[in-house]
């Protein structure tokens, strides 16, 4: 394993990219987010995803490699699927995102 920070391509890597504002990223240009839904086949709610974040880029389980859907049904999930309270902290927390108000 390469422990100089930098990648195959010979491109710098942030080694601790949520320290310092950003998603976990991967070598390989993918990103990980935490949906409401776990996996129907591990349960797991991290997913991977494409940096580039496309409609139609295809979401991955990161636990098991199960392939969920593509990025616009994981965004829609994201932004319209009812949770509790601690699923959506927990969710604004992972994917980088400011707390949800659920007071008006």
């Amino acid at each position: 394993m390469d422990c100089g920070g930098v990648g195959a391509s010979g491109v710098g890597l942030d080694p601790f990219p949520q320290a310092h504002g950003g998603m976990a990223m991967n070598e390989d240009f993918s990103i990980e987010m935490r949906l409401p839904k776990g996996c129907p086949k591990c349960g797991s709610h991290k997913v991977t995803v494409s940096q580039a974040q496309q409609p139609d880029d295809r979401v991955f389980c990161s636990s098991c490699n199960t392939e969920i859907g593509d990025y616009q049904t994981a965004k829609q999930m994201l932004d319209e699927m009812p949770r509790s309270e601690n699923e959506q902290l927990i969710e604004d927390v992972v994917n980088n995102r400011k707390p949800s108000s659920t007071e008006e």
